[in-house]
């Protein structure tokens, strides 16, 4: 409610929240990154990561046992698609920018800039934290890490049990606060732009404190399923 507050304001208030947020982000991450490679690293468990990367198998833990069994065809192809489903949804506003190309100046030059950098970013984030989590971690602490939290168990690993956890929530509530924002922010905007070309009720051709209230309440609702499953590597957040 704090958020959609502000953004009622102006578009202006919710660009700084939103610079402020996603620096912060990035540089958590990054940070998170460094420490890893610098301080959790170990040649021996890259190695051994690497060792059979490129046979496909399906893992199974039986009575603490590993059970291997190996992968092909349709299976191999549905082992793939369910491993993307994590990674594709926390990418699913990665065009949101496009929804208030008719609030910037240029939008025909900076638009497609913040979907090619945007995108390209996010990209070296997420393999630089893959990479950094196979330099850490056994593959089998990555494949049955408890609740599938990859990025906690990295995180205990380098900055000890109650530092890593305590790390990784602030790195969420961040995370979460800054998405909530960036779709209040361009979400109130469809439609507002819909109004305008006359596709949605004329009520909405100005972004009035309504416009906001709706879309802070769905923003909320999603912010909080992120939450409660941002403890993996493919919700919200590479972690």
């Amino acid at each position: 409610m704090l958020l959609t507050w502000i953004n009622t304001k102006g578009v202006k208030n919710g660009k700084i929240i939103q610079t402020v947020f996603t620096f912060t982000k990035l540089f958590s991450l990054f940070g998170l990154i460094v420490f890893g490679l610098l301080l959790g690293a170990s040649a021996d468990v890259w190695n051994a990561n690497w060792t059979n990367a490129w046979q496909t198998a399906n893992l199974k833990m039986v009575d603490g046992q590993v059970v291997t069994t190996a992968l092909s065809g349709m299976a191999f192809l549905g082992a793939i698609a369910v491993s993307m489903k994590g990674t594709l949804f926390s990418s699913d506003a990665w065009n949101n920018v496009t929804f208030i190309a008719g609030e910037i100046k240029s939008p025909e030059r900076n638009i497609g800039r913040a979907l090619f950098l945007g995108t390209f970013i996010v990209t070296i984030i997420y393999v630089s934290a893959n990479l950094m989590y196979l330099a850490v971690l056994p593959f089998n602490e990555i494949a049955f890490a408890a609740q599938e939290r990859v990025g906690v168990a990295a995180a205990e690993r380098i900055f000890g049990a109650g530092l890593g956890a305590t790390a990784i929530a602030v790195m969420i509530i961040i995370s979460t606060f800054g998405c909530n924002n960036g779709l209040i922010l361009s979400g109130a905007r469809i439609y507002y732009t819909m109004a305008k070309d006359g596709l949605f009720s004329a009520r909405r051709e100005s972004l009035t404190n309504s416009t906001f209230l709706a879309q802070g309440c769905g923003s909320s609702a999603f912010g909080l399923r992120c939450s409660a499953s941002a403890g993996n590597t493919g919700i919200c957040s590479p972690w």
